[in-house]
């Protein structure tokens, strides 16, 4: 799940959500212009981008023009329905993709580091 939101509470439980569902989190600089998000998208193959409502149109656009099938979701609401369907918690070794930083790209086009859970835990 590729994420580029600015700073909001809604942004940890969404990451936990993607972890949860056993899919691997792309932070996103919400700084970074749409085109350069969506390259991002597309490079991870991110199949979702949870994003605010401020950059969703933008990022939309961006994705189009490189044809990519990532889905943008701007509306959260869906984490406020206590009694919806939930999705069994999906096992994760210590060697699974978590987490995928990519670099600032000062030297080309950024470049995707790799956190796994064993990473993440600091074991």
């Amino acid at each position: 799940g590729h994420a580029l939101m600015h700073n909001a509470p809604e942004y940890l439980p969404l990451m936990w959500g993607i972890w949860w569902c056993g899919a691997v989190a792309v932070p996103v600089n919400a700084k970074l212009h749409e085109r350069e998000a969506a390259w991002i998208a597309g490079h991870s193959e991110a199949r979702l981008a949870l994003v605010d409502d401020e950059r969703a149109s933008g990022l939309q656009q961006a994705l189009s023009e490189l044809n990519s099938t990532t889905q943008v979701q701007a509306d959260h609401t869906f984490m406020q329905q206590a009694h919806g369907p939930q999705l069994a918690l999906q096992p994760r070794e210590d060697d699974d993709p978590a987490w995928l930083f990519y670099t600032s790209g000062t030297t080309g086009r950024p470049k995707g580091v790799v956190l796994c859970g064993r990473q993440l835990r600091g074991c």
